[in-house]
C-alpha cells in the first residue's frame, strides 16, 4: 500500500520514485518502531494511532521519527547525495516540524473525543 501510494504521489508530483522510495522504507521501519515504543503490556483495541485514541505525547513518539525518516530519504534523494548534507538535515527538521504542527492541529480540529464518543 505504500508503494502505490508513493507512485500516485510521484506521478502527480513528477518526481521519479523519491516518495515510493520514502514510503516503501518508511513501511518496512513502522512495524520496527511500533513494536519498539509498545508498552509490555500492549494497548487497548484502538482503530488508528490518532490523539483521541492515545495521547499527544505517543503520537508525538510515533508520528516524528517516522515523519523524519520520510523526509529525510526524500530531501536527500532530491539533492542527490550527502554533499549539501547540513542544508538538507535543516530541511529535513524544520519540514518534521512544520508537518507534526499541522498533523496535530488536524487532529485537534477534525479527531476531537466529542465526535467519536
Amino acid at each position: 500500500m505504500a508503494f502505490f501510494t508513493g507512485l500516485i504521489i510521484d506521478i502527480f508530483y513528477n518526481s521519479l520514485g523519491t516518495h515510493m522510495a520514502a514510503m516503501t522504507l518508511m513501511a518496512f521501519i513502522r512495524p520496527i518502531w511500533l513494536n519498539a515504543i509498545t508498552p509490555r503490556g500492549g494497548y487497548e483495541n484502538v482503530e488508528s494511532p490518532a490523539i483521541k485514541d492515545l495521547s499527544l505525547s505517543w503520537f508525538l513518539a510515533y508520528a516524528v521519527p517516522l515523519l523524519f525518516i520520510h523526509l529525510a530519504v526524500v530531501f536527500f534523494i532530491e539533492a542527490g547525495g550527502f554533499h549539501m548534507f547540513f542544508y538538507v538535515i535543516s530541511k529535513v527538521f524544520m519540514s518534521t516540524l512544520l508537518t507534526v504542527l499541522v498533523l496535530v492541529i488536524i487532529q485537534y480540529l477534525f479527531y476531537s473525543k466529542g465526535r467519536f464518543s
